[in-house]
Order: C-alpha cells, then structure tokens, then sequence
C-alpha cells in the first residue's frame, strides 16, 4: 500500500511542475490527493511503480494540467512574469547607483577629514 509520505513526495514533485497560480495548483493537488487515495484503497497492493503507472511521471501529469489551460492566457501570463522581473532589475539597478552616487560624493565631500582632523586657514586681509 502506498504510504502517505510517497503520495505526499509525488504531489510535491507535481505541485513543483505546475506553472499555475496557487489557487489552481492547490485545487488540482488536492483533487489528486483524493484521487491517488481512492486508487490506494481500491489497490491495497499498489506501490510507488504502480502509481506512476497509473498516473505517470509528476512531469507529464503537470503538462497534461498546463494543457488544459488555455494557451493565450499562459502566454499573457508569462508575459506579465517577464516585465515585472525586468522592472525589478531596473529598479535593483537605480536603487545600486543611487547609493554608489552617494557614497562617492560623501566621501568626496569628507576627504579632508580622512586624517581625522581638518585644519582651516583663515587669511585675514
């Protein structure tokens, strides 16, 4: 019989190959959770062979489900993933030159202090 760590393992491996948002994710995991059980009980022989041949490997499970959703939305999505990780970069990227700009301008400003001291010459006319 299949031990709850082994469904568990597989639905992990599956839910890692889903690239759906987590309300969907969630929805077809616990779907297969009841699924996987229900063949468990009907098969109290099966094992972890047994079920990846009753179910397949996590991978192709995954594709079947990512099939299902309509391609033109993935498409969006990805699209989306895509411009949102570029603007974190640029975003990344100003955030380190504006710091590097003011670092090179403090020390700049405060070279003369480097000693530790800073002497001013007053000339009186």
């Amino acid at each position: 019989m299949l031990t709850d760590q082994e469904i568990n393992n597989y639905l992990k491996l599956v839910r890692s190959e889903l690239y759906l948002d987590s309300k969907k994710k969630n929805k077809i995991v616990n779907d297969l959770r009841c699924s996987i059980k229900d063949f468990s009980e009907n098969n109290p022989s099966a094992n972890l062979s047994d079920l990846y041949e009753e179910y397949g490997t996590p991978k192709d499970l995954a594709c079947e489900f990512i099939g299902q959703e309509d391609g033109e939305k993935l498409k969006q999505k990805i699209h989306i993933s895509k411009r949102i990780k570029f603007w974190i970069a640029i975003g990344i990227i100003l955030v380190i030159l504006i710091v590097s700009t003011i670092t090179i301008l403090n020390y700049i400003e405060n070279r003369h202090y480097r000693d530790g001291y800073y002497i001013e010459t007053i000339i009186e006319e």
